[in-house]
């Protein structure tokens, strides 16, 4: 068990009141629901003493269900194994052409787990009973605390473990392939890569991790995953004035150089972001995000009426993706949708430069550069609306409510506010100027 992780009491001043077992709190009394819902109150447990050490006479019961963070004791070293093989060629004259494979596979990575899940038996009572799948609002009660039996430790001592574990592995394969050649005063680059990034868990707070008894559920493209990218860029001295004098000073080596660069978007997943994203019933506190949407349609294609409804009542932004091919997971399920579903859109950017040296005498030169940055200016999408990231590896797009329900057969915005909206972009174009001295 890790003391020094532990956010409750009698280990930490900090509570989250009712908030702690899916309750609404007031501020006038923040430990008892303000609907009186059956199970979202709990006891004040201020104040208290603290336990010292050696002290076996503290009774903990008044700290029940505690939820903890606590070690796996099956953690491991994660390690990782590395793979390549290259290729490299000189085809023409001042030409090398470069193809390689690299891989890589990651294995007993760190990541976050519910150490005290619903079990297989529990699920099953749960979804006959209807005190436990139903609370009188649609939504799901926390197990743990009334239904203690069906969760792998007393859900009324032990809530939610939030246990850290080695159980997570990844892999990556790709085809890169890059050539150069130098022609007179022009140096051309070229570089491309083809790629895919696998894993159940991107990094030690991956938030999509969402069942503990079933890691393939998380399985898919990594958060960074880039499957297509590919740059070209160039460095070209002006073949202008090259000879001695003012006039070489003044108008000659001056340099332009660039880079282009094409790839395809970063996945993102759609989520369970209603009140009852919980959707499961697991009550899960390890990860952010519960539970995913059931995929009923093509995400990829968005019918024209859905399109019309989005311009007529939806918010700001660009609708590049169907809301209406996901609804509200049925059961106590995790939903079938799966992390990383989308991808972002991708994205065509031009840099550009210009350079001179302007040189006196032997030991000094002034250096002057004309820097720009998406020289065009052009619009370039690259993050959801209702992100729990600003955008880009590891986004999500939570759905707020049902988007055929909210549709409403054309008469209503079909993303509940924002659902698979594009509403932030890269940055605009950036120019900027700057002069050394060289000495």
């Amino acid at each position: 068990m890790l003391l020094q992780f532990l956010g409750a009491v009698p280990f930490s001043l900090g509570s989250a009141g009712a908030t702690d077992v899916g309750g609404s709190p007031s501020f006038a009394d923040p430990f008892t629901d303000i609907a009186n819902r059956v199970g979202r109150s709990e006891a004040n447990k201020f104040p208290f003493t603290p336990p010292q050490p050696g002290d076996t006479s503290i009774d903990f019961s008044a700290f029940y269900p505690m939820s903890l963070n606590v070690l796996d004791p099956k953690f491991d070293t994660p390690y990782s194994m590395n793979f390549n093989l290259t290729i490299e060629r000189e085809l023409l004259a001042k030409t090398i052409l470069r193809v390689g494979y690299v891989g890589a596979l990651g294995r007993k990575l760190i990541t976050s787990i519910e150490g005290n899940p619903i079990t297989q038996a529990g699920h099953d009572a749960c979804v006959v009973d209807p005190d436990c799948n139903e609370n009188g609002d649609g939504g799901f009660v926390f197990q743990h605390q009334l239904f203690p039996d069906h969760s792998v430790y007393p859900g009324d001592i032990f809530a939610s473990l939030g246990t850290e574990g080695t159980r997570a592995n990844s892999s990556y394969n790709s085809l890169q392939i890059s050539a150069r050649r130098t022609v007179g005063d022009l140096t051309l680059s070229l570089s491309y890569t083809y790629s895919h990034a696998i894993d159940n868990s991107s990094d030690r707070y991956d938030g999509l991790f969402v069942d503990s008894n079933n890691p393939g559920l998380a399985r898919g493209s990594a958060n960074f995953d880039i499957r297509h990218a590919a740059s070209i860029s160039y460095v070209y001295a002006l073949p202008f004035f090259k000879h001695g004098g003012v006039e070489h000073s003044l108008l000659g080596g001056w340099q332009i150089s660039g880079i282009t660069t094409l790839q395809t978007g970063l996945p993102f997943t759609p989520t369970n972001g209603t009140t009852f994203g919980d959707n499961a019933g697991l009550a899960n506190g390890a990860t952010l995000i519960t539970s995913f949407p059931d995929l009923v349609g093509s995400p990829n294609n968005v019918p024209a009426d859905v399109k019309a409804a989005f311009a007529s009542h939806g918010p700001f932004g660009k609708l590049e993706y169907n809301p209406l091919a996901f609804q509200l997971p049925v059961g106590l399920t995790f939903g079938d949708a799966g992390r990383n579903l989308l991808r972002l859109p991708g994205r065509v950017n031009f840099d550009f430069g210009l350079f001179k040296r302007f040189a006196f005498k032997e030991r000094y030169a002034f250096e002057f550069r004309w820097e720009n940055f998406n020289l065009f200016n052009h619009t370039q999408p690259d993050a959801i609306s209702g992100n729990i990231s600003s955008g880009g590896a590891g986004a999500t797009s939570a759905m707020s409510c049902s988007p055929s329900a909210s549709f409403a057969g054309g008469t209503g915005d079909p993303t509940c506010g924002g659902f698979l909206v594009l509403n932030g972009s890269h940055a605009p174009r950036i120019m900027q100027f700057g002069l050394r001295f060289q000495f």
